[in-house]
C-alpha cells in the first residue's frame, strides 16, 4: 500500500510561468493514478493540521 495525501486545493498552488510544477500537470497525474492498474494499492487521504505533539 502507498499513501497519497491530496486535496483539490493543491491545484491553487502556482509556481510561475515555466516551472514544471503546474496545476494542469498535477491534475493529470492524479487522474492517471486513479485509473492505473495498481490504483487498488493506493490509499488516498486529505491533509490535516498537525497537532502540537507532532511538531514539538
Amino acid at each position: 500500500m502507498t499513501g497519497i495525501i491530496y486535496h483539490d486545493d493543491f491545484l491553487n498552488h502556482h509556481t510561475g510561468f515555466g516551472h514544471p510544477e503546474q496545476p494542469e500537470r498535477v491534475s493529470e497525474i492524479i487522474k492517471e493514478l486513479k485509473k492505473a492498474d495498481f490504483s487498488e494499492k493506493l490509499v488516498w487521504d486529505e491533509p490535516r493540521l498537525a497537532t502540537i505533539d507532532e511538531i514539538s
